[in-house]
């Protein structure tokens, strides 16, 4: 029977709620806690790659030969990526002479980019040589330098770094090669990342400077 009189919770039962409601509170500060140190891991990991993606854009974009190590690498595609490595970095226009058919790179620039891309100690000897998409670097014995003619291309891959194993004086890099003819744009006019084309792994060597050069490209 109904008495109307209302039953107030026991004291015992009040308490496991507190406690219940207070361990809820526990785990939900914890999972936002864990949520929070994962999101600022994946930022950090995604600021480290994107320093190797920009450093690795020239030599994913030339597409090199694989290599074991950098004394068997196809030397004419080190002098050709170090030459792009240049023009990518959008030189002043006075920075070079102009020639009739373009614009004339000392090779002495060349020899200097081509340390800090693959490091010291790479033997090479200047010639002549493919700039890819049927453009030709031409070397100029007379004038010490490699003839660019004015013109733009396209990089056939974009780098993404997709892992990375840091060692004392190494770094593994697993790189997503991402053709760019396959971006696609949606409605709303972002453009959305492709699978990658191939997956590569690049090691790069540590110098005590903290800088760091490619020692080797190889196929997974």
């Amino acid at each position: 029977m109904n008495t109307g009189k209302k039953r107030s919770m026991p004291k015992t039962a009040l308490g496991l709620a507190v406690i219940v409601l207070a361990i809820i509170g526990v785990v939900s500060i914890a999972s936002s806690f864990i949520v929070d140190i994962s999101q600022k891991a994946e930022e950090k990991s995604r600021e480290k790659f994107s320093v190797y993606e920009e450093f690795l854009s020239v030599v994913v974009m030339n597409d090199p030969d694989t290599f074991d190590d950098i004394t068997q690498a196809n030397k004419s595609q080190l002098i050709s990526i170090a030459v792009w490595s240049l023009i990518e970095k959008n030189p002043e226009p006075d920075t070079y002479d102009y020639v009739d058919s373009g614009i004339l790179i000392p090779q002495k620039d060349v020899e200097k980019e081509l340390s800090l891309i693959f490091g010291d100690g790479v033997k090479y000897k200047h010639s002549t040589v493919d700039g890819g998409e049927g453009i030709e670097f031409r070397y100029s014995e007379s004038k010490k330098g490699y003839i660019i003619p004015i013109t733009g291309i396209t990089p056939i891959y974009i780098p993404r770094v997709l892992e990375a194993k840091e060692r004392e004086s190494a770094i593994t890099l697993q790189v997503g090669y991402l053709a760019s003819s396959e971006w696609i744009q949606d409605e709303e006019g972002n453009m959305t990342e492709p699978e990658p084309s191939k997956l590569m792994e690049i090691t790069l060597s540590k110098n005590n400077e903290g800088s760091f050069f490619v020692r080797s490209v190889r196929a997974l």
